[in-house]
């Protein structure tokens, strides 16, 4: 984890911002944490995002996830319960690629085992990695019989990443800023698509900072 971390601190951010909605209670937290008044929690917010914004001497963390329009509106208008009612296709396509998604995601969690937080945090980073992380929403919310599973897959996944862009760009970054998006790998398809496509941010490979 500190080599991971100490890897990070190369970029030299001036910013985090992590997978959470607490803003209050992270605030409160990490400033504890600034004051040596609390030791990291097992979990990715604390061990990575807290660890490298205090090495950064950064005065806050940034919590900026979301809920999707698909979460805020369900209970209130039909159309957007149905979708979860859509029956599914049950073809041999679906029901492959079931079976191989399952055993990526197994045989994932085997490899992980087997290397450092940094290898694991490199590989992960990689293309075929975030496409196959993609890919498994991809064959999955595509296989009702009409549109229910690409417009809920639109109103929730799609939904909530753009926000969460949304949501960083609401705290206005500056030029200067050099910014760190700790969100689980699900999310980097999406989000990479963001920052990659909009003209204000470039991105930094983990594996350009090693030495």
């Amino acid at each position: 984890m500190e080599e991971l971390a100490e890897v990070i601190s190369r970029f030299k951010p001036t910013r985090m911002y992590i997978e959470s909605r607490y803003r209050d209670f992270h605030d409160s937290l990490y400033n504890e944490y600034k004051n040596g008044n609390y030791k990291l929690d097992r979990n990715e917010i604390y061990q990575i995002g807290y660890r490298v914004a205090g090495m950064m001497g950064m005065e806050k963390v940034y919590s900026v996830d979301a809920g999707s329009f698909l979460g805020d509106n369900s209970g209130r208008f039909a159309f957007i319960d149905s979708l979860w009612k859509e029956p599914l296709q049950d073809t041999v396509r679906d029901r492959y690629w079931s079976k191989k998604i399952n055993e990526m995601y197994d045989a994932g969690d085997s490899l992980e085992k087997t290397l450092t937080i940094l290898e694991n945090f490199l590989l992960m980073a990689e293309q075929p990695t975030l496409r196959r992380m993609h890919g498994a929403y991809l064959t999955g919310g595509f296989n009702t019989v009409r549109n229910a599973g690409p417009d809920g897959l639109a109103m929730w996944w799609y939904s909530r990443n753009l926000r969460i862009f949304n949501n960083i760009l609401s705290t206005r970054p500056t030029q200067e800023d050099r910014i760190v998006v700790l969100f689980g790998n699900g999310h980097a398809p999406i989000l990479r698509q963001c920052f990659e496509s909009s003209p204000e941010f470039e991105i930094v490979e983990l594996k350009s900072l090693l030495k």
